[in-house]
């Protein structure tokens, strides 16, 4: 449940006790301001109110408004203004106040200025969360199905409603699961991981079960990991959970995440889901190829900061054997061999990640991996084929380096996008359906 925090003087705080009764927000009352009990009592998404009466002077008040605007900019921050002339308040909206409101108002007054506010709270809260998902889970890309993901863990941070996770297996869905509570709401609440198999393996009523797991989550998110387990009842699962969260009014009570594993081949899911819920797809890694790079020296400029070293770098030709791996989806995975292969760099005398540092096995769907097969076929070949043949494997490469992405193809290799559609033509190689292939 969101929190209205009111900072007021002991001589006024009764007065607003009783003024302040705001239906789906818990009211509480402080009468003096400690930035270290802040700290430990503002979730994202509460609403601070100070009112100028709890403190001694301006200054006091300004120094208040500048710490919460800067240490919490996902808070919104209201003013219950009592003696202070407007030229004061001019001068605190400039240090991060939303907005204030006369201490002769109402409860509709109250919500209407915090709905007022939504716009300008949701622009701050997208900034603030695109910044952590940078810095915490160390995601970035400007790739079509990248911004889709970004803009996916944006909407269901903004909403109210249950979230589902789907990605194959090992696409880490509890990572971001995990991320999505610590900075909810309900981030002060346990976190309760409940494995569906454990709901079908228990001899209970499926009402009586989820009715036992939720009560253990109330005031904070309850992970319902794998419910494709349900096989062809997933859907009446998830629509029977949502039913028992709609009945207990139970959205303002915890969160409610759903995580559901994606076979290779199943693309429908996405477009099936409920739409009471809001849902966030995992891409795998092999669909960011043209992604790769970002993540990788993002990767590595964490990695040399922290060990306060010089900027670790790659070669071009290990970056190739990179984009070529079909990644199985795993960020962790992907997170610990560049891991492992700036270790390998920091023991060296080089700066730079090299091909003969990529674990051999990453080269099996790599052009590189063929290329004994490849030079016997070349070098049994006049030289207008072994051209032809080179070529064909070249553009192919470079082709499922860029996911398909003809345009990204052609500015890397220096052609024009239709001189490089001739050129493919030309050597019989279907774009179309090699794209499909990638996909």
């Amino acid at each position: 449940m969101t929190q209205i925090f009111i900072f007021a003087s002991s001589e006024t705080k009764s007065e607003y006790q009783e003024k302040i009764r705001l239906d789906g927000y818990q009211s509480k009352f402080f009468t003096k301001f400690e930035k270290n009990e802040l700290k430990n009592i503002a979730a994202p998404q509460d609403v601070i109110f100070l009112t100028d009466s709890l403190f001694k002077d301006f200054n006091s008040l300004a120094y208040a408004v500048k710490f919460i605007a800067q240490n919490y900019p996902r808070n919104r921050l209201f003013l219950l203004n009592k003696h202070t002339d407007i030229k004061d308040i001019f001068e605190l909206l400039k240090l991060g106040l939303l907005d204030f409101i006369n201490t002769s108002f109402s409860n509709k007054r109250i919500l209407e200025l915090i709905s007022k506010t939504d716009h300008i709270f949701a622009q701050h809260a997208t900034q603030e969360i695109n910044h952590l998902i940078f810095t915490e889970l160390g995601l970035v890309g400007n790739s079509k199905k990248f911004r889709k993901f970004i803009a996916d863990i944006n909407n269901a941070y903004l909403s109210s409603l249950p979230i589902i996770i789907s990605g194959e297996l090992g696409s880490e869905k509890f990572r971001i699961a995990h991320f999505l509570h610590s900075h909810s709401a309900f981030m002060r609440g346990k976190l309760i991981r409940e494995n569906c198999q454990n709901l079908i393996d228990a001899d209970l009523d499926l009402d009586e079960a989820l009715q036992t797991i939720v009560n253990k989550s109330i005031s904070g998110t309850l992970i319902i990991e794998e419910v494709n387990l349900f096989a062809a009842k997933t859907h009446k699962f998830i629509a029977q959970t949502l039913e028992i969260f709609a009945k207990y009014n139970l959205a303002d009570k915890l969160q409610l995440i759903f995580t559901y594993s994606t076979s290779p081949n199943e693309k429908n899911f996405v477009n099936r889901h409920p739409k009471e819920l809001s849902h966030i797809h995992i891409s795998e890694l092999r669909e960011l190829k043209s992604d790769l790079p970002d993540l990788i020296f993002n990767r590595l400029k964490k990695l040399s900061d922290q060990q306060l070293t010089e900027q670790i770098d790659i070669t071009d030709a290990a970056l190739t054997a990179l984009q070529n791996y079909d990644f199985p989806g795993n960020f962790f995975e992907f997170n610990n061999l560049i891991d492992s292969l700036f270790i390998q760099v920091m023991n060296s005398s080089n700066n730079k990640i090299t091909l003969e540092q990529i674990p051999k096995n990453l080269a099996q769907n790599n052009p590189m991996e063929h290329e004994a097969k490849f030079d016997f076929v070349v070098m049994s070949s006049d030289l207008k084929s072994a051209r032809m043949l080179f070529e064909k494997e070249y553009l192919v490469s470079q082709i499922k380096r860029f996911s398909g992405n003809i345009s990204q193809t052609a500015a890397f290799i220096g052609m024009e996008r239709t001189a490089l559609h001739r050129k493919l033509i030309s050597l019989g190689i279907d774009s179309d359906f090699l794209r499909k292939s990638l996909k």
